[in-house]
Order: structure tokens, then sequence, then C-alpha cells
């Protein structure tokens, strides 16, 4: 695996077409996606996951929800150059809990204007979704 793979997101919608924001714990702080980075092979700069399988573990740590089925969107280079690959959830199973050590709570939402978007959400929803 490349060492400039960091980070995947993913985008998850409900029946009605909203999408599923968290608030985050840490800083930057506001309202994201269910995403995070992958695992690496101890401190080196070799990911031991791909994107995809990142993506669907960050997901069931986040929100308990079973990833079954994921479309990719695309990647981007973040601010570091490292890239971001954003996925978004066709089909998925499970009860939504957050995960309290990461976000305070979550909201599922079909604007987001006026809401505080933490990072780069903002450009990943209206770029990729």
């Amino acid at each position: 695996m490349n060492n400039l793979v960091s980070a995947a997101v993913v985008i998850i919608t409900n029946d009605k077409g909203e999408i599923l924001l968290m608030y985050r714990n840490s800083e930057p702080f506001g309202w994201c996606l269910p995403g995070g980075k992958l695992d690496y092979l101890d401190k080196s700069k070799i990911a031991t996951e791909s994107p995809d399988i990142a993506a669907k573990r960050e997901v069931k740590e986040e929100t308990n929800l079973d990833i079954e089925k994921l479309k990719y969107l695309g990647s981007d280079a973040s601010i570091n150059g490292r890239r971001v690959y954003i996925f978004k959830a066709l089909k998925y199973s499970g009860e939504l809990r957050i995960n309290p050590r990461e976000h305070k709570e979550y909201e599922w939402v079909s604007d987001i204007g006026g809401k505080n978007l933490a990072g780069r959400t903002k450009e990943f929803i209206e770029r990729f979704l």
C-alpha cells in the first residue's frame, strides 16, 4: 500500500436522502462524516489495509453500522499531501450508536447550510454527492 494513502471518509444517507453527520469531540471541532485514518504497520508508513476496508472499519467503530456495499466516489489530496478516499454507503445495516470517545452526537440532515462543519466536510459533500 502506498504511503500517500492516509484516510477514508464515507457519505451515508438514509431512505429520506438525509446525510449522517457527527459532531467531533476533538479538533477540528464541528460536524463531520464518518471516517478516519488507515491502519499502518507499527510506526511505518506502510498501510496494512485498503481504503475501502478502512472505511468500513471506521464506520463500524464510529457508528456501529455495518457497511455491506460501498461505492468509490473519488479521492483528493489533503493539506499534507496524503490521499483522502471518499466513498458512499450503498447498503448498510445495524443500529446507529455513536462512539462517545470520538463524537458527541449525530444528526441526519438534508441541508448542510448553517452547520459548523469540521475540516473539509463541506467540500467533500458538495463535490462528491
